[in-house]
């Protein structure tokens, strides 16, 4: 029982991106009000497309500043992943062997 219903637990968000993918480093090119755009591309960005300004996680003086910020955000994307997938395991074997001992009394 308890392994039917691991089968529909997930894995939190972000184990299945890269950091490059979640935490993308761009150079700004033009600043308005409300958007921004920003010099080259990613996946998920197009060359001169207009991007909201609340995308802006922090604005660094270099390149390296900002990779490493982005290493520092994975690496708390790790410790606390792992620490949620093991309290949703936790609780998924606690409502199972309630489910089960349910079943068991029928």
């Amino acid at each position: 029982m308890t392994a039917a219903y691991r089968e529909y637990t997930f894995k939190y968000w972000m184990d299945t991106h890269r950091s490059e993918e979640i935490f993308f480093v761009l150079q700004v090119q033009k600043v308005m009000p409300k958007t921004f755009v920003a010099f080259g591309s990613c996946r998920y960005v197009e060359e001169g497309e207009r991007l909201p300004r609340s995308h802006i996680i922090a604005d660094c003086k270099s390149e390296a500043d900002a990779l490493a910020l982005r290493d520092r955000f994975f690496a708390i994307r790790v410790d606390t992943g792992k620490t949620i997938e093991k309290e949703m395991y936790r609780r998924v074997d606690k409502f199972a062997a309630r489910a089960e001992g349910k079943t068991r009394r029928r």
